[in-house]
């Protein structure tokens, strides 16, 4: 299967055994040479505080973002 993608994709993942699996996965069958993976985690601030992003070891869910990298572009001469 192939897919092309241009710009972010977004997952929102469970912060449990099932959920870091999926992760696991993704990074082991993502191609790297385009693509990179952000993690964020989310859920309540009521007990982590009230920064941007929390942990993802406190987190309740897991934001995935899959961010294609920029494209060398050659020059001719």
């Amino acid at each position: 299967m192939k897919i092309e993608t241009t710009g972010n994709q977004y997952f929102s993942v469970p912060n449990d055994s099932e959920g870091r699996l999926f992760i696991k996965q993704l990074r082991k069958n993502l191609n790297r040479k385009k693509y990179k993976i952000a993690l964020m985690g989310r859920g309540s601030r009521q007990v982590h505080g009230n920064s941007r992003n929390i942990a993802p070891k406190n987190s309740e869910w897991i934001a995935v973002y899959i961010r294609q990298k920029p494209q060398k572009i050659e020059k001719g001469v």
